[in-house]
């Protein structure tokens, strides 16, 4: 449920010109940023406009992170585009959104250091076999 209303309520925020936008897991952007030893990170965003015009303001971006393997990592790092914070939208982690419902109120801030290609770092903890999915806040 908490998965649903992520997707559809556009619960990415505002935009930075402070209009809502469109939740980045409606739209049609892709891009794996990491795959490494049974860990997946990638990136999902919409774009609301034809993207053959430049658009004001960039997409809402999600960072989708899954942790397939039976190991614990206490603070994986992942490279992510230019960004301060990324707020956890849902977890499968027990005791959070997808068993209860409920979202902790987690906001992460990155690191301005270089990683996979992108120019930030953001240090997740991944507890095995869990997926999480965070927004970047504006």
């Amino acid at each position: 449920r908490t998965l649903i209303e992520a997707r559809l309520a556009g619960l990415a925020g505002a935009c930075a010109d402070g209009t809502r936008g469109a939740s980045p897991l409606l739209g049609d952007g892709l891009h794996i940023c990491h795959s490494h030893d049974g860990v997946l990170a990638y990136l999902r965003w919409a774009e609301e406009a034809d993207s053959r015009f430049e658009q004001s303001s960039p997409p809402e971006l999600a960072l989708v992170v899954l942790n397939c393997t039976n190991n614990s990592f206490p603070c994986y790092d992942l490279g992510v585009p230019p960004s301060e914070r990324w707020r956890l939208t849902v977890s499968t982690v027990s005791g959070t959104s997808l068993h209860t419902g409920e979202v902790p109120d987690v906001v992460l801030t990155t690191q301005g250091r270089a990683c996979h290609g992108f120019p930030c770092i953001l240090s997740v903890t991944l507890p095995p076999y869990c997926a999480a999915i965070f927004f970047r806040e504006a």
